[in-house]
């Protein structure tokens, strides 16, 4: 087992460079990144709880407890809610502002994707790896999401790649150095979305350290002082949640962690094979390479580099595929070392391209390098088939989701433009080296040619995406809140009626009335006492006989039919409708 430690000595000149990379990649991406932050209102039901939650963090002056619509809420740790907070008591309520703390969370997967691809491979490969990573379709649209994934999944990379790049540390100081903050990145992992956090890092890590027969190098995280570091950041909240909340900890351990994981208590199941279409789209175009990714690594694993990624790969896709609850941003964890895997494939590509040869000690292929990129140029070719017939299986798309049509004409057009810049014809390097721009830009490389075409393309797609993403996120509730704060009295009610809307709380800045439909708040309600908000269908019906107010009821369409169904002797105005949800109010005496 290849096991050699690298030296942290540096030239200042490797230095200048590295800081010339980031500074690159910060030019190409945090552009797009930010492009239209605010474009479009909070998506339901994630993001906007997890931009109420905050709200009522800090209406409440409650940084201990949170809670969603006044109900007590234990299903993840705060961090995330904690940093929403602070940058809505700077920049107020507003979607840009609130995705932000997200956009900075992928673009350090970004940086520190590169920083580790550089240190433990070489530039080139870091470059390629940042690059794959970051124009990847799904990370890319999870890193403008308001998740907690997101986040855990970037804590969870950078607490793995300190991790392994203390292992290679000669100088005993930096070395501490990076397993401290190993330990701190895994704390805020577990200040993020659980336990489930700490489990990821530390079995890759035993695994790792069993098959590279490399126990010594992890033995440094248990000592006292990372042990002591990990418990400071981590505990506190857990404790004082657990004193201030007695029902905290079996909610939060129990429900959370271990049935969510071998049971279908959230009703999330879906079969193991689940997150297969999911990576192939959400990697697109990069997945297709994942095959002969994915094989070179397994026949250098003698090489630690390459058996840490592996195992990090497949323990993720194993733990999330058995679980009995899934959702397609739980597999990002896997996609840093993915893009990784590919990257170094692609640098071998190119200096196999480079040199003329067609054989090379790392690559397990002997075909010339621009004739692999076929897998690609197969994906985009039915890809771009798919999407021209897309109206087969989605008749929608001619009707309800109209707007979005446009949308996939532009798709299908760049999957076939992307077939056409990886379709097997060879590029002479007689005619590139002739065109003096990529000859400037290092990319005489007929392969580098392809590549460059493949990723312009792509840029392309994630262009277009963000105008797309409103079409096909679930309809927000805004207009219609907007309409009721400006014709309702402040001490008029405003009532969730059979279903509770995620953004309703939140657009409206106070806690609002639901109506038969706890979801969610069901262990919260309870726990305490919360039937003055929280309350049946026939309190709400005596509510509405006995009550001389009005009440600004949101309702889908089912719903306002039984409303009136169920209170014949009460008129109900319509005040607006909107994509499938009503507005209506009781005629009050």
């Amino acid at each position: 087992m290849s096991n050699t430690r690298h030296s942290s000595c540096f030239t200042h000149t490797h230095i200048r460079c590295v800081w010339v990379d980031l500074v690159l990649l910060l030019l190409v991406f945090a552009p797009l990144y930010f492009l239209c932050l605010g474009h479009s209102p909070f998506a339901t039901p994630d993001e906007a709880r997890y931009v109420e939650i905050p709200r009522e963090i800090l209406a409440t002056h409650d940084w201990v407890t949170p809670r969603l619509n006044g109900v007590k809420y234990f299903e993840k740790p705060p961090l995330l809610y904690w940093i929403e907070a602070i940058f809505q008591s700077i920049f107020g309520i507003k979607e840009w502002a609130m995705r932000l703390p997200i956009v900075l969370f992928g673009l350090s997967g970004i940086l520190g994707t590169y920083l580790f691809g550089q240190r433990i491979f070489n530039r080139r490969t870091g470059l390629l790896s940042a690059f794959i990573l970051g124009s990847s379709g799904l990370y890319f649209a999870l890193s403008r999401l308001i998740i907690l994934d997101m986040a855990v999944s970037i804590l969870i990379t950078l607490s793995l790649f300190s991790f392994y790049v203390a292992h290679l540390e000669n100088n005993q100081q930096k070395r501490r150095f990076y397993y401290a903050l190993f330990t701190t990145f895994c704390a805020l992992a577990v200040l993020t979305k659980g336990i489930m956090a700490i489990a990821i890092t530390g079995c890759v890590i035993v695994l790792w350290a069993t098959l590279s027969g490399s126990w010594k190098s992890i033995f440094p995280t248990f000592l006292p002082t990372n042990i002591l570091l990990f418990f400071t950041i981590a505990a506190p909240w857990h404790i004082l949640a657990s004193l201030k909340n007695p029902e905290f900890a079996y909610k939060y351990f129990i429900v959370e962690h271990v049935l969510r994981y071998t049971t279908t208590i959230h009703a999330r199941y879906q079969p193991i094979w689940f997150f297969i279409p999911i990576l192939i789209g959400g990697f697109f175009p990069w997945s297709a390479f994942f095959a002969p990714a994915l094989l070179k690594a397994f026949r250098n694993r003698a090489t630690s580099h390459y058996l840490f990624l592996l195992i990090w790969i497949l323990f993720v896709f194993v733990f999330f595929s058995i679980s009995h609850s899934k959702l397609i941003p739980y597999i990002l964890p896997l996609f840093p070392p993915m893009a990784l895997l590919i990257g170094c494939l692609f640098n071998d590509w190119l200096s196999q391209s480079t040199s003329d040869t067609t054989t090379n000690q790392c690559d397990a292929f002997t075909k010339p390098p621009e004739r692999r990129l076929i897998y690609l140029f197969i994906l985009c070719l039915l890809l771009g088939i798919a999407a021209s017939q897309v109206h087969l299986f989605f008749p929608e798309i001619h009707t309800d989701k109209i707007l979005l049509k446009p949308y996939v004409n532009i798709l299908s057009f760049c999957f076939f433009a992307t077939a056409l810049c990886a379709i097997p014809i060879p590029l002479y390097r007689d005619y590139t080296a002739n065109i003096k721009i990529l000859k400037r830009l290092s990319l005489t490389n007929p392969l580098a040619v392809r590549l460059c075409g493949i990723g312009l393309v792509n840029f392309i797609i994630l262009l277009f995406l963000i105008p797309a993403a409103p079409h096909i996120i679930r309809p927000s509730l805004q207009p219609l809140v907007n309409v009721a704060r400006q014709q309702r009295q402040p001490h008029e009610p405003l009532v969730a009626y059979m279903k509770y809307f995620q953004d309703l709380p939140l657009y409206a800045r106070e806690r609002v009335m639901v109506v038969e439909a706890k979801d969610e708040l069901l262990f919260g309600t309870e726990v305490e006492d919360t039937t003055a908000w929280m309350i049946s269908n026939d309190h709400f019906k005596q509510k509405l006989t006995h009550e001389k107010t009005r009440f600004w009821i949101f309702a889908r369409r089912d719903g306002l039919a039984r409303l009136r169904e169920e209170n014949p002797h009460i008129q109900f105005k319509e005040i607006a409708c909107d994509r499938g949800v009503c507005l209506v109010v009781n005629e009050a005496a």
